[in-house]
């Protein structure tokens, strides 16, 4: 401990696993300075707990200011918490009007850090053993292994202006329900050098356009192959092909101009089709459940679960979300009985 004005300093150490706290003016064994604030290490573990929630900030707070102030006083980042949730929301609503799903992790982050609200500041309230995290210049994640993050929930990432994915090999994202893309003006897909693949294993393909539908092969070919049956329709004019037959028919008049109409005998040609991998879904049968108070029908949110088979083995567990609904539970081929029980029941 050393109380000289100016160089400050305390330190608390032992030799077991060389574990040290050091505070105020950082000096080496030579009383050299070597750094200011604090430092806590260890050549052993170290953990860091807090029972009813945790704030950790680099938001700077005056050393006046931040004796009067709560603990908990956060207007910067309870600001932020308020900037990101209203993106969320009105990005959802204006996905889930063009049809294609909203956020579903909005809600939750609206639950997630509730705070009260003053004249003069804004604190956190963490009702939950939740933990924020919050820098006015950046927070960065490195290592040169991997990163791992898992949710039992929902993952929502939030940015006012661009996320960027970069990955110097691939990209891969995998849903077990639904993927859908939203953008109020642009999408673009683009391959620099090899194809791009757009394929529907057990289902339809769509593609419609308010306005107008282009399709262009710059340098080689269009090939439109079926199975059974293409039609091309406008006007109440259409060809049909099927069966080895073609229809062609108009309200209207057909006009042709060629210099020749040579007619020869009948050929055919087999239409080029691909072979699907066969589908084996997790599971054919998929549900999920939303759990109710029986007297008020209000949602048991946040209520851990868990689904049994009649033979008793767990096909999921987790805990319910903002509305009472569990994850979408699969069960299998084989006929089964599905239970609900409360882990503490």
């Amino acid at each position: 401990m050393d109380d000289k004005r100016g160089q400050e300093h305390i330190k608390l150490a032992t030799e077991y696993g060389k574990t040290q706290l050091n505070l105020g003016h950082l000096v080496n064994q030579r009383k050299e300075q070597r750094g200011e604030g604090f430092e806590l290490r260890t050549d052993e573990w170290g953990a860091i707990r807090a029972g009813k929630g945790l704030y950790v900030t680099t938001y700077k707070r005056e050393s006046d200011e931040g004796v009067n102030k709560a603990s908990l006083d956060a207007d910067d980042t309870v600001l932020l918490l308020e900037q990101g949730l209203s993106v969320s929301q009105r990005l959802s609503a204006r996905s889930d009007s063009h049809r294609a799903g909203k956020l579903e992790g909005t809600d939750s982050f609206n639950l997630f850090v509730k705070y009260t609200t003053s004249e003069t500041s804004s604190r956190l309230s963490l009702t939950q053993p939740s933990m924020v995290l919050s820098s006015p210049k950046g927070v960065a994640t490195v290592t040169p292994d991997n990163i791992y993050q898992y949710a039992e929930q929902n993952v929502l990432s939030v940015s006012k202006n661009d996320t960027n994915l970069a990955a110097n090999q691939s990209i891969h994202m995998s849903a077990g329900n639904e993927c859908s893309i939203y953008a109020k003006q642009n999408i673009k897909l683009f391959s620099g050098e090899a194809k791009v693949q757009l394929q529907a294993h057990n289902g339809e393909i769509e593609v419609i356009a308010d306005k107008s539908l282009e399709i262009v092969s710059n340098d080689e070919a269009v090939k439109i192959n079926a199975k059974k049956e293409i039609t091309i329709a406008c006007g109440g004019a259409y060809i049909r092909i099927a069966g080895g037959n073609i229809e062609l028919y108009a309200p209207g008049q057909i006009t042709h101009g060629a210099q020749s109409f040579p007619f020869t005998g009948p050929k055919q040609m087999q239409p080029t089709l691909y072979s699907f991998p066969e589908q084996q879904p997790l599971s054919p049968y998929i549900k999920q459940f939303v759990l109710v108070e029986e007297a008020t029908g209000k949602p048991i949110i946040n209520r851990e679960y868990q689904i049994l088979n009649k033979n008793n083995q767990v096909i999921a567990e987790g805990k319910t979300n903002s509305q009472g609904k569990t994850e979408v539970v699969h069960s299998g081929y084989e006929e089964a009985e599905v239970k609900f029980r409360y882990k503490n029941n």
